[in-house]
């Protein structure tokens, strides 16, 4: 466990940010190789290195999120895909795939890919394809961990959900899920807590 500044986490939040909307005004990764992510990064990190802390709080826009992202103590951890779960309907998944942990969502979203479920959305399936197709080991390489809060604090993105788990994910869903698609049974991510 490592001890980080709320300034690191805000960072990886926007370069993760830069990287998605290099392909327009979606917010999401979007089918892509691994050499157009790697071309991607380098554009986004330019970007980043620019940018003032209260430019990156612009760039959060939003105030929940924010607050919650500066107020919180933040180590980096390596966590269980048993003691996580992502964001309730994380990336337009039926919410009831997301209520348990995070290994319980991949089991049922690696079936759904398998079968092809209808209810696992395109944008979704998209982002995994690229994820799992070698996206991923960059990700991890530029440390673009998942954002966690600890459970019931910070932006509360498991709110109304009955599993309750050791770390709600903020930010990199999709990222994690990968992860535990490829079998990773324990990841690494910017843990908060208040």
């Amino acid at each position: 466990m490592k001890t980080v500044s709320s300034l690191t986490v805000l960072k990886a939040f926007v370069l993760a940010d830069l990287i998605n909307l290099s392909r327009g005004k979606k917010r999401y990764l979007g089918e892509i190789t691994k050499e157009e992510l790697e071309k991607k990064v380098i554009e986004a990190k330019k970007k980043l290195s620019s940018l003032s802390r209260a430019q990156l709080e612009r760039k959060v826009r939003n105030p929940v999120r924010l607050k919650a992202y500066t107020k919180a103590k933040w180590t980096i951890r390596t966590l269980s895909v048993k003691e996580l779960g992502t964001w309730r309907g994380a990336g337009g998944l039926p919410i009831s795939w997301t209520e348990g942990t995070l290994d319980a969502t991949a089991k049922k979203v690696s079936k759904g890919l398998r079968t092809n479920s209808k209810l696992i959305r395109a944008r979704s399936k998209r982002s995994l394809k690229s994820l799992l197709n070698g996206c991923i080991d960059v990700v991890e390489k530029e440390k673009l961990y998942p954002i966690v809060f600890a459970s019931g604090v910070g932006t509360q993105g498991r709110r109304k959900l009955h599993t309750k788990v050791k770390g709600d994910i903020d930010d990199g869903n999709m990222r994690a899920l990968a992860m535990a698609l490829r079998d990773k049974k324990r990841i690494t991510v910017y843990f908060g807590k208040d």
